[in-house]
């Protein structure tokens, strides 16, 4: 009997050390993905260097997020389908070969081939890197955990970008394109780490069949829940403004208030550490404060923090896009732990790629209008028009999601 037992005490502490390497192993996956997406410190720089307009910035950033957008639901169920572990290697590869391209022939062509690469990358990552974690967490029984986790690789993934941004910075005075072969070359040994994870999911056959039934059950459960259509409200509204502001006003705005631009790689350290901070200890925030009362917060400081922007100057301006940057980190982790709790294993994929879909296609959509209206209105106008439509989007999905609550059990 004692034999019995402590065979059945080493087979389970045999699987728990495998699953827990393999955390580790996608902790170490997400910190190599952090220093190659290092090279967002230079990306404007190194674009306009290889002559490219500011329009055909705007058209490659389009391109980037429209083609995200429009493969975020079939990749999806690609990774419900066929595994998300291939899914994640295959989107690192792509990552990878998009990022080589343009290191090795910079010109506004391959720019635009590697736009639409990068979205077909980031689109097999998106849904499949969370719910690989879910997959493992699960078959643990540590399933309750999951935000701890995903807190802790979004803190890796931002510790890499902090700690290779000044690196980024200093190798780019001596070879521009450089740090983007080197950028590939992290996301390919990223992939070989999750390839190497061991914990496979049980799941039928692959066949076409079961790819296209797995977007059609995503779907109709993503607009049959009014949770999920909240979520993809607050989502949108605030990735909207945070990203108008990442890719066209942060670092102008940053240089009008002092800071030079090889001090912006620093700039950029800080703010990776500080989202690293916050992503870490977002399950305990989240905790105390709860997923509602942490949507609130979010939109309310986010429209403060835009409305602020067009007040203050000097060091406190760059305080107050911290902040921003802080509260965007906290956005990402609440929304995504929220929808996974809405989905079932089978289609957890699918509906965050869903709510991805929904989210990017927008942004994509309307860049050129965040464009036109810095353009022509100015920096301030535009801040004022987002810090409103923050705050009105904002609240009603919040109605939405709060009159809804009380129905989620059974659901």
């Amino acid at each position: 009997m004692g034999k019995k037992g402590r065979t059945i005490y080493s087979i389970i502490n045999e699987r728990f050390k495998l699953v827990m390497n393999d955390v580790y192993k996608i902790y170490t996956s997400t910190f190599l993905m952090g220093i190659a997406l290092a090279i967002s410190v230079i990306s404007t720089v190194y674009q306009l260097a290889n002559g490219l307009s500011q329009t055909q910035i705007a058209t490659i950033s389009s391109l980037f997020f429209i083609s995200y957008a429009l493969l975020e639901i079939p990749t999806g169920g690609i990774a419900d389908t066929y595994g998300h572990k291939k899914s994640v290697v295959w989107g690192l590869v792509a990552h990878g070969i998009s990022i080589l391209l343009i290191g090795i022939l910079p010109d506004f062509r391959m720019f635009v081939i590697s736009s639409l690469l990068a979205g077909l990358g980031y689109a097999l990552q998106s849904g499949a890197y969370s719910s690989l974690i879910h997959d493992v967490l699960t078959n643990l029984n540590k399933s309750a955990y999951y935000i701890k986790v995903q807190g802790r690789v979004s803190a890796y993934l931002l510790f890499g970008t902090l700690v290779a941004s000044p690196v980024v910075s200093y190798l780019y005075q001596y070879s521009s394109q450089l740090p983007y072969i080197l950028s590939s070359v992290f996301l390919f040994l990223s992939a070989i780490l999750v390839h190497s994870v061991k914990w496979k999911l049980r799941k039928d056959k692959p066949s076409l069949s079961l790819y296209f039934q797995s977007i059609k059950r995503g779907v109709q459960i993503s607009l049959k829940n009014k949770r999920i259509i909240a979520l993809i409200i607050l989502g949108v509204v605030l990735f909207l403004g945070g990203n108008l502001f990442a890719n066209n006003i942060s670092q102008p705005l940053q240089l009008n208030l002092g800071i030079k631009i090889v001090q912006l790689g620093l700039v950029a350290a800080i703010i990776s550490g500080a989202k690293a901070m916050t992503s870490a200890y977002a399950y305990t925030l989240y905790q105390k404060f709860g997923g509602l009362n942490s949507l609130i917060g979010s939109i309310i400081v986010t429209a403060l923090i835009f409305f602020g922007l067009t007040q203050i100057s000097g060091v406190f301006g760059i305080i107050l896009i911290l902040f921003l940057y802080i509260m965007a980190a906290y956005k990402d982790q609440i929304i995504l732990t929220l929808l996974q709790n809405e989905a079932s294993n089978p289609e957890r994929s699918t509906i965050i790629s869903t709510y991805s879909f929904l989210t990017f296609i927008l942004v994509g959509l309307t860049m050129p209008l965040g464009g036109l209206s810095i353009d022509y209105l100015g920096v301030s106008t535009t801040l004022l028009i987002i810090a409103a439509i923050t705050i009105m989007l904002g609240l009603f999905g919040l109605f939405i999601y709060s009159n809804n609550i009380k129905s989620s059990e059974g659901l």
